[in-house]
């Protein structure tokens, strides 16, 4: 796989010329040394071969390539006085052996001194290790500079990805903040959890999307929130450099990160993010605890046992009768309410109709053909279920995604919020405000048929752990905003004034661009134009 590469605060975009492991190549004990990136500062001078400096700087190359450095992965050191002093820092990736990282030092040596002869400062990067080195002292810094960003030249598609869509922002801003999960994750392992500020994981959340392993590093010589402050700014840039892509990789010398969706570290990774459902395990030791105390008396405890099942069974009778009771009552008062919905459903048809038939905005639907679009009704098209009935995907003849719900049997509410959903949407025309497209009543069946929503409802997403990080603050912000807009449209600027009355989260939808449109006016109410309050018989909303 190619990789582009650029190197910040320096002149030139830098091309690297380098390939990524795969993941059958992960023996790192045999992997080829190759840099990724080198640069020779000309701002802080050359050396001569009989100056100070040169004896200095291969003292500091011999005390960061010792034995122990290689144990322990990291050193720094300063030698010399000024102005020929060299101070440098080497530090190896945090899943290498003590040999692996040997070799990369010892190879990084000889690079930078062919690639940089005489110079006062320079700077190397490998995929294992880095090395830097400067006539001024930077070691006591905290800045993470000589940034270079790696790139893969892939994006995710939807080829391989099932899950993935190009087109649909939310899908691509899914996966983003997946990796931003991940990488704040393995970033706090770091600054929190390892004493060499080193982490790694990998994070599964659906089979749709890649699995995407991730890994964070900074010097061992940072503190916890200083390490976990610098792994922060380069998550803060991931996005701007690598929006979509299968892979990347910010390199510094004070902390380095990097995501890709195949296994690129050695050994299993600190974290582990995988969605699994199970079941909590009983601790059988409760019940050990419980001690069964033998009764004082063994005639008194009979005769209490006997009074206690006489009465049982009498408020056992006594709540059943009452139950059959309840249950007969209810059936008279269905049969009576069936009735009533079968007169006020040719009402409604008669009213609707004519209604309706005044506008060429509002078609009439043939139930065969919302049959055809939700494929018979599919369980496999099925959105969710109302107090109204089930609600269905659908595609039309000519293409267009609609969205239906059709009128349960047993829904004894359902008559009414049809009635008015009929009435009052029909009536009504706002960008925040869902969108009737049309209707249907055919025997037994009632449907209407809406515009579809692809992003669902907002419940969907402020109260799902993971998918809320995709609403920013500038994001819910504009859902907030138009809520009310549409709001405002329904209790002033709208030919009549309406009241919601069960506006939550479940039926506010959103659009392809995460725009909020008012939904579900079956229990919406009609106020005059000076009417403060009323009254109300029964309660409704949710």
């Amino acid at each position: 796989m190619s990789i582009n590469g650029w190197m910040q605060n320096s002149c030139v975009f830098f091309p690297t010329l380098f390939l990524i492991t795969t993941p059958l190549c992960l023996n790192l004990a045999f992997a080829q040394i190759q840099y990724q990136y080198y640069a020779c500062y000309s701002s802080t001078g050359n050396y001569s071969n009989n100056s100070t400096y040169s004896p200095n700087l291969k003292e500091l190359f011999s005390s960061l390539s010792t034995e122990s450095v290689a144990i322990q992965g990291f050193s720094k050191n300063t030698i010399g006085a000024k102005p020929d002093q060299t101070s440098g820092l080497v530090l190896c990736r945090g899943d290498i052996n003590p040999s692996m990282c040997d070799q990369c030092l010892n190879s990084s040596i000889v690079d930078i001194t062919n690639l940089c002869p005489q110079s006062k400062e320079a700077l190397i990067y490998y995929d294992y290790c880095l090395l830097r080195y400067s006539i001024q002292n930077f070691l006591n810094s905290t800045n993470n500079t000589n940034l270079l960003f790696l790139d893969s030249t892939l994006n995710v598609t939807g080829g391989r990805f099932s899950g993935w869509d190009s087109s649909n922002n939310t899908v691509k801003t899914y996966f983003n903040t997946v990796v931003n999960t991940l990488l704040s994750s393995v970033s706090d392992q770091a600054a929190y959890s390892s004493r060499k500020r080193f982490g790694t994981g990998v994070i599964n959340i659906t089979e749709s999307l890649p699995v995407i392993y991730g890994l964070s590093q900074c010097t061992p010589d940072f503190s916890n929130d200083t390490c976990r402050a610098c792994l922060q700014d380069l998550i803060d840039q991931m996005l701007q450099w690598f929006d979509g892509r299968q892979g990347g990789w910010i390199l510094g010398v004070r902390c380095n990160l990097r995501y890709e969706i195949y296994t690129f570290f050695d050994g299993n990774p600190d974290i582990q993010l995988v969605t699994t459902s199970g079941t909590a395990v009983p601790n059988p030791s409760a019940s050990d605890d419980k001690q069964t105390q033998p009764p004082s008396n063994t005639s008194k405890g009979g005769k209490n046992r006997l009074f206690i099942i006489i009465i049982s069974l009498a408020s056992s009778l006594f709540i059943l009768a009452c139950f059959i009771i309840f249950l007969w009552v209810r059936k008279l008062r269905y049969s009576e309410t069936e009735d009533s919905q079968e007169e006020s459903m040719l009402a409604i048809s008669d009213e609707t109709l004519n209604l309706w038939s005044r506008s060429s905005n509002f078609p009439l639907f043939n139930f065969n053909q919302i049959a055809d679009a939700t494929n018979n009704f599919s369980s496999d098209n099925k959105l969710g279920e109302g107090g109204f009935g089930p609600v269905y995907k659908g595609v039309l003849q000519d293409g267009l995604e609609i969205a239906v719900k059709r009128l349960s049997t047993y829904s004894g509410q359902g008559l009414i919020e049809f009635k008015n959903e009929i009435e009052l949407i029909a009536k009504l025309q706002h960008r925040n405000l869902v969108r009737l497209l049309g209707w249907c009543i055919q025997g037994e069946e009632k449907v209407l048929v809406y515009e579809f929503m692809p992003n669902k409802s907002l419940d969907f997403f402020i109260f799902d752990k993971t998918r809320e990080a995709l609403l920013n603050w500038e994001k819910r912000f504009e859902i907030i905003e138009g809520i009310a807009q549409g709001l405002l449209y329904l209790h002033k600027h709208s030919r009549l004034r309406i009241i919601h009355r069960d506006l939550k989260a479940s039926n506010v939808l959103l659009d392809s661009e995460m725009s909020p449109k008012i939904s579900d006016f079956g229990l919406a109410r009609i106020f005059g134009p000076k009417e403060l309050q009323a009254n109300t018989n029964r309660v409704v909303g949710t």
